[in-house]
């Protein structure tokens, strides 16, 4: 099974096309207000600032009580202090962030521009109407990619109603499978799957690098299914696809193991 996630433009121009031409089946989950046009996830946003800040080679910045340190020097540094303000980003209320990017640009002296850059264009809900077949098929990745379980109740309710409802008013046939925005296992638990099946969801992904197994609670595995990132290598791939990792993974002895 494939997935992938967000719904960038460019992941529609170029990436779409090439399953359709395989004739490769894809689940494309979606964040449903960047389709609207009205926002760009919060977690781009520090990755096109990042990218932005060239004018010094080292930086360290204060949100709220956290002290970061950035190092600027080169892409791999920039991708790690990419990753550690997305980070701690993701441990805050979710209500905090947009003054944590405010602080973020205040530092930096970069100012964010209110719609996406180039690179990080939506597509539009044309074109996954375009896409949409049963071959491709489009599910909610949240309306706003705020972390579920940094929500209160009431905003929990309305991120899983509100995406699922525009979705489903845009779409022909989409899946009601959710996409937990980041996946780890400490974005969601007993809350937000309570929250997905009384809604009416019937499963939902996570981030957890793992085979999926139904042999244990089949209703905790269902709103906790497992995703592999796409390898970097062929052999990694020959591997994943080969139920090679499903054997490694299980509860069998080493001696055994392949």
């Amino acid at each position: 099974v494939f997935t992938m996630d967000d719904g960038y433009l460019d992941q529609a121009e170029i990436a779409l096309p090439v399953f359709e031409a395989q004739g490769c089946p894809l689940t494309f989950f979606v964040i449903t207000s960047m389709l609207d046009q009205s926002l760009w996830p919060w977690d781009a946003q520090v990755g096109w600032l990042i990218q932005a800040c060239t004018s010094t080679t080292s930086l360290t910045v204060t949100l709220g009580d956290h002290v970061v340190n950035l190092q600027l020097d080169n892409p791999d540094n920039r991708r790690l202090s990419r990753r550690k303000i997305q980070d701690y980003l993701k441990t805050v209320d979710a209500k905090q962030i947009p003054a944590m990017l405010e602080m973020l640009a205040e530092q930096t002296g970069i100012s964010i521009p209110k719609n996406p850059p180039a690179e990080y264009l939506p597509m539009s809900w044309e074109q996954a109407r375009h896409h949409e077949t049963d071959l491709i098929r489009f599910a909610p990745h949240s309306d706003t990619h705020n972390i579920l379980s940094k929500l209160d109740d009431q905003s929990l309710e309305n991120e899983l109603r509100t995406s699922w409802v525009k979705i489903s008013t845009e779409l022909d046939s989409p899946l009601k499978i959710f996409c937990y925005p980041t996946g780890r296992k400490e974005d969601y638990g007993a809350r937000e799957i309570a929250a997905l099946h009384r809604l009416g969801y019937s499963a939902a992904v996570s981030t957890t690098a793992a085979t999926v197994n139904m042999g244990d609670d089949s209703q905790q595995q269902l709103f906790s299914l497992p995703r592999y990132s796409l390898p970097a290598t062929l052999g990694d791939f020959i591997q994943y696809c080969s139920w090679i990792e499903f054997v490694r993974n299980r509860n069998v002895p080493r001696s055994r193991q392949l």
